[in-house]
């Protein structure tokens, strides 16, 4: 009960937080989920190999640009609170839990600027929710007694999702399977003084049921859950190197030369920009506190104080970003996507500090603090986000994204071409006014990323010769992403007229080789 207690109050503060000022800081990478989602919906993200399209699945039957986006952010808001809540239920299944996850929140609004907490929540990183169905997946199948078989089944479901959204993920997971099987051998072997009760939770009777192979002890579910997740990541794999638009560069190991740059440049780049100042004054004291209230107060090992579910989690967000920084994807200063560790390790750190605290209070006081946390909690979101707002949302979308909207659907264009970074923010937001206005004409994108959607109007609304395309005049200059540097096959193009934000081109068929159906 407590559990639905939990995720429905999870889902109140989702919809809390989407209606905030979160949209105030959408650009192209966010808005390409709405776009698959509102006209041609694909497994992975438009020309991409690697970013699952969940989210514009669930936005699927939504027609409304608005509405659309504001269903979709909803569902990564809600993946995002949700996988913080999910370490914490890993972590420990007592009452307890209900008392620790609210103050992670609480201190996630509180320390982490907006900007960041865009990243993570919205559709901007497809991480958030890969990391949801792999804990998902977790808190499932480990449990304090054996699954059944449906449990299983829903697991790798959740795993597959998983994998599907985030394929990285895949170390993440395998990583905690093993670690849960070695971590009780391995104590017992080095005879550390522990509590069994807190440090082994069973494991669906892993630590019940081994039996030696090679040295290493295995059992049967453990083998299960093994092989399917490598399956499952195996089968991901052979998807993505056969995928249409799959661009393999980006599962190529860095240099042995580049490691050292590339870590110490992660490392920094982690701490300045997600670990701030506040977070991390605020983790230092309860790690400090945590510590006094371990020695002095109940007990003078602090390994018992230690359960394998943190070891785990902890160490298998690490190996995460380690595999996933020596390869070429995460290039530049995309520290987004190593958002898995930074919220593992923080929920870890903080709810491990905070058991140990709440630990030495007794049940009544307990439950004194339970009205004051929630408390906190709505307090510490008002703060960070105000009241929700259905107004403020449309203003902010209309300030980030309107600036050329008049113009274009004035101009009559059919397609917008340029920069990546502002096309596809002005073709989103035309087409919202144009929806919303009761036009059924819809405007086109033609830069990076739009290759999919040719077929949707190339030869048929729109003839070649017949096309307008309009250009943002002070927008990013990014002359490969541009026509007819994308492999479209279109006509070169000529100006027509210049407007205050935008210039208007059509093709140049008279100089063209190009026949009207898109031939040589």
């Amino acid at each position: 009960m407590k559990f639905w207690i939990s995720i429905f109050a999870i889902l109140i503060l989702s919809a809390w937080v989407d209606f905030g000022n979160i949209h105030s800081y959408h650009n192209s990478d966010s808005l390409g989920m709405i776009m698959v989602s509102l006209y041609k919906w694909t497994f992975y993200n438009w020309q991409t190999c690697r970013i699952g399209t969940i989210p514009a699945l669930i936005g699927l039957p939504v027609e409304s640009p608005f509405w659309n986006l504001i269903v979709q952010n909803g569902a990564t808001i809600f993946f995002g609170l949700a996988s913080i809540f999910l370490v914490v239920r890993i972590c420990f299944r007592n009452n307890l839990e209900m008392l620790i996850w609210p103050i992670c929140l609480s201190l996630y609004f509180l320390t982490q600027s907006d900007f960041y907490q865009w990243q993570y929540l919205s559709t901007y990183t497809p991480l958030g929710h890969g990391l949801f169905f792999g804990l998902c997946a977790l808190s499932i199948l480990y449990r304090d007694r054996p699954c059944r078989s449906w449990e299983y089944l829903i697991g790798f479901t959740f795993i597959s999702c998983s994998l599907w959204s985030n394929i990285m993920m895949f170390f993440f997971i395998a990583s905690f399977v093993v670690l849960q099987t070695l971590i009780p051998k391995l104590v017992s072997k080095l005879n550390i003084p522990v509590n069994p009760n807190l440090l082994d939770s069973r494991l669906n009777d892993y630590s019940q049921c081994i039996a030696e192979l090679n040295g290493l002890f295995i059992n049967s579910h453990f083998r299960i859950v093994l092989l399917g997740v490598s399956c499952i990541f195996t089968g991901f794999v052979l998807i993505v190197v056969n995928h249409e638009y799959s661009t393999p560069y980006e599962y190529l190991f860095l240099k042995p030369s580049e490691l050292f740059s590339h870590f110490v440049f992660l490392i920094k780049n982690l701490y300045v920009h997600h670990f701030s100042r506040g977070l991390g004054i605020c983790i230092s004291a309860l790690v400090i506190a945590a510590s006094f209230c371990c020695f002095f107060f109940k007990t003078k090992s602090i390994y018992e104080k230690i359960n394998q579910n943190y070891i785990s989690l902890l160490v298998s967000a690490i190996v995460y970003a380690v595999v996933f920084r020596i390869m070429a994807w995460p290039a530049g200063t995309n520290t987004h996507y190593f958002l898995p560790l930074t919220i593992v390790s923080y929920t870890v750190l903080v709810s491990w500090s905070l058991y140990q605290i709440f630990s030495i209070f007794s049940s009544r006081l307990r439950k004194a603090l339970t009205t004051v946390i929630i408390f906190l909690l709505l307090i510490s979101i008002f703060i960070n986000k105000g009241f929700p707002s259905y107004t403020k949302v449309r203003h902010d979308l209309k300030s980030r994204m309107g600036y050329a909207t008049q113009e274009i659907i004035d101009s009559n264009v059919s397609h917008i071409t340029g920069s990546f970074w502002d096309v596809w923010i002005m073709t989103y937001y035309t087409n919202l006014v144009l929806y919303e206005s009761g036009n059924e004409r819809k405007v086109w994108a033609v830069t990076y990323m739009a290759l999919p959607t040719m077929p949707l109007w190339r030869n048929s609304e729109y003839p070649d010769c017949k096309m307008k395309f309009a250009v943002r005049k002070d927008g990013i200059k990014h002359p490969t992403e541009e026509w007819p540097n994308l492999n479209t096959n279109l006509p070169p193009r000529r100006l027509v007229k210049n407007l205050k934000h935008i210039s208007i081109w059509k093709p140049d068929c008279a100089k063209s080789k190009v026949s009207i159906n898109g031939s040589n």
